[in-house]
């Protein structure tokens, strides 16, 4: 699987990456013990209509945006082996986290250790696994995801605006952005709008209590885009997105961990996926068929530059609507590479370089 791979080097560590489509859209994760994140959604767009920033104000759970997606990410769990990638599977729908593979692994595990039901062979096992900082198996985390430009990344102002970002936002990241977008829209201000969308500000605000940082989100510049420019960076979530089955999840499970954790985690998925199937009993040749076999008929038939502002306020962004911008992240701080086992497989990771080379200079390392 390509988002398996050994994680020694110190190249490059946005594994949010491997949750997109590196052809569609790059992963970035605006980090807030690293300075503003400025950003200017983009609106969504079904079946060739643009959709208003609130599709329903009055949801059971507060507004229904547009545009962001919910999802449960897995970042670098694994020993000799890494994973990182969404965490549900493509093939189960409304499953929860006890439920997905790498986020169940590390709920049951330390569910059961808590109990002290872990069996005697693999206590030692299970807690090397969920030791360290980072543990080889972390828990997963919950984001919201919304496609964006982002024009200032992690203290750093971009030469040109970066197009056709994926940004993964931490829970109080997306709560602070909620609240702002909340406030616009009882002020009449439509965020998303081509015409008069507005850059989101988010700064990292100090806490009074420890070495704790929140992002607070504020609305900044009116940001105009052509709404022909609007359609053209909207990609719809289930061609941005990489999903995979459940089975595929499980295998690169057992890659990761070995199959004696998964097998005592997961043991009906285990046993249904991995036990070979019994062999087919020999079927006579059909007449006046020369192949040795067949196979009986079931009736079915089926075989930019960033521009100075005008005094209003207003920028004016000029974008490159065909190319997929990657901005340079050294990682998650939260979850470090470490080296690979001796002897370890190799399966690279998927990078799409060669898919924005032109943009590797655009950070401004002068600030």
């Amino acid at each position: 699987m390509a988002v398996l791979g050994s994680m020694g080097n110190t190249g490059d560590r946005n594994f949010y990456a491997n949750c997109v489509d590196t052809s569609k859209l790059q992963a970035c994760r605006p980090n807030v013990k690293k300075g503003e994140t400025i950003i200017r959604i983009i609106p969504e767009i079904v079946d060739g209509v643009r959709l208003p920033m609130i599709k329903n104000a009055d949801g059971p759970q507060g507004p229904d945006f547009s545009n962001f997606m919910l999802q449960t990410v897995t970042l670098n769990a694994g020993t000799s082996m890494r994973f990182s990638g969404l965490s549900a599977s493509s093939d189960r729908e409304n499953e929860e986290p006890p439920a997905m593979v790498f986020p169940g692994l590390y709920i049951r595990l330390r569910g059961r250790q808590k109990k002290g039901q872990i069996p005697s062979h693999l206590k030692e096992r299970v807690a090397d696994l969920l030791q360290g900082e980072p543990a080889p198996l972390p828990r997963s985390k919950d984001v919201a995801l919304v496609q964006a430009i982002v024009t200032t990344y992690n203290g750093k102002k971009l030469d040109k605006a970066m197009p056709k970002q994926c940004v993964f936002l931490t829970q109080t990241a997306a709560e602070a952005i909620g609240e702002c977008l909340t406030a616009a829209y009882k002020a009449g201000i439509d965020v998303f709008d081509p015409k008069e969308g507005r850059e989101i500000i988010l700064t990292p605000e100090k806490q009074r209590v420890g070495d704790m940082y929140f992002y607070n989100a504020a609305l900044g510049n009116k940001v105009p885009i052509s709404e022909a420019a609007a359609a053209k960076l909207w990609v719809p979530w289930a061609d941005a997105l990489r999903f995979f089955t459940f089975e595929q999840h499980l295998r690169a499970a057992v890659d990761c961990f070995g199959k004696e954790i998964v097998s005592y985690a997961f043991p009906d998925d285990y046993e249904r996926i991995f036990t070979p199937a019994p062999a087919a009993p020999p079927v006579a040749p059909k007449r006046g068929s020369n192949s040795d076999s067949y196979v009986p008929d079931d009736g079915d038939g089926l075989p930019g530059d960033v521009v100075t502002a005008a005094p209003d306020n207003v920028v004016e962004l000029e974008l490159d609507l065909d190319n997929v911008g990657k901005l340079e992240d050294d990682g998650d701080d939260d979850q470090a590479p470490s080296k690979p086992s001796k002897g370890a497989a190799i399966i690279p990771v998927e990078d799409a370089e060669g898919l924005a080379q032109h943009y590797s200079s655009l950070l401004d390392d002068d600030e």
